[in-house]
């Protein structure tokens, strides 16, 4: 993924890790150097931007409660729709917020882990349609 800074405006590919309700960003594929964290809650939404020039798959993830934003742009829309689901799937997720967040399935880009059940699939994919849509 790429992720756009904040003040500069400026794109960078990062890799990122989703685990439990945390979202890690890493400076490259070795994982070795943390450059932040972004912690989904209930309040936490994500939806699809729209186009950037030549990024086509731009999405923001929004944390209300704290005011704060992440911009990405995924390579494809294959992509784009793999971390909306899994995003959606981690905020509405079983983990209950008394857990550790460190804790629960990690995923990390481009290696999604296959879903649990068609039904999560289905209901996750009819909120991104919807939320894509609007």
């Amino acid at each position: 993924l790429e992720r756009r800074s904040k003040w500069f405006k400026i794109w960078t590919v990062r890799w990122f890790v989703l685990n439990g309700r945390v979202l890690s960003g890493y400076s490259d594929k070795t994982l070795a150097s943390l450059r932040g964290q972004f912690h989904l809650t209930p309040s936490t939404t994500v939806e699809t931007l729209p186009h950037e020039g030549a990024r086509q798959c731009v999405f923001i993830i929004k944390n209300a409660e704290i005011r704060r934003s992440w911009i990405f742009c995924a390579d494809c829309p294959t992509s784009l729709e793999s971390w909306m689901i899994h995003i959606i799937q981690a905020i509405k997720g079983p983990f209950k917020d008394s857990e550790n967040f460190e804790t629960g399935e990690k995923w990390v880009d481009h290696v999604p882990k296959p879903l649990k059940a068609k039904e999560i699939h289905s209901n996750v994919k009819e909120e991104f349609n919807q939320s894509s849509s609007s």
